[in-house]
C-alpha cells in the first residue's frame, strides 16, 4: 500500500503537469493543416505530433472526424489514426525510468513509423 502511495504521490502530479504542458501546444496543429501546408511534411509532423500528443481511450476517432469535416486530407488522418492512441509524453516520462530511454526512444521510433506507414495505406485506398 505504501509502494501505490509513493507512485501516486509522484505519478499523478507529473501526468497533470504533463498533460497541461502538450495540451497549451496542441492549437497550432490545426493551422498547419489548411490547403497550402498539405504534403510530406505536415504527414511526418502528424505522425510526430500524434505520438507525443495525450488522448483519452477513443478520444482519436472524433478528433479525427473534426480533423476529416475541416478538410484535412487522408495523409495526416492516417498518421494520427495509429500514433494517437500509442505513446504520449505523460506516457513517455512515466515509464522511462523503469524501461530506460533506448527502450522508449525505440518505441516511439517504431509508432512513429507505423504512423506513416499508416498514412501510406489511407492514402492509397
Amino acid at each position: 500500500m505504501r509502494s501505490l502511495l509513493c507512485l501516486c504521490l509522484v505519478l499523478l502530479p507529473e501526468y497533470a503537469i504533463m498533460v497541461l504542458v502538450v495540451g497549451a501546444f496542441r492549437g497550432w496543429l490545426v493551422t498547419l493543416t489548411q490547403p497550402p501546408h498539405r504534403g510530406l511534411l505536415i504527414v511526418v509532423l502528424a505522425a510526430i505530433v500524434g505520438t507525443l500528443l495525450v488522448i483519452p481511450t477513443a478520444g482519436e476517432i472524433p478528433i479525427l472526424q473534426s480533423l476529416a469535416l475541416l478538410g484535412v486530407s487522408s495523409g495526416p488522418l492516417g498518421a494520427l489514426l495509429i500514433t494517437l492512441p500509442a505513446i504520449s509524453v505523460p506516457g513517455v516520462a512515466m515509464v522511462a525510468r523503469s524501461f530506460g530511454w533506448k527502450a522508449i526512444v525505440t518505441a516511439t521510433g517504431v509508432v512513429v513509423a507505423a504512423g506513416l506507414l499508416g498514412s501510406a495505406v489511407l492514402s492509397v485506398l
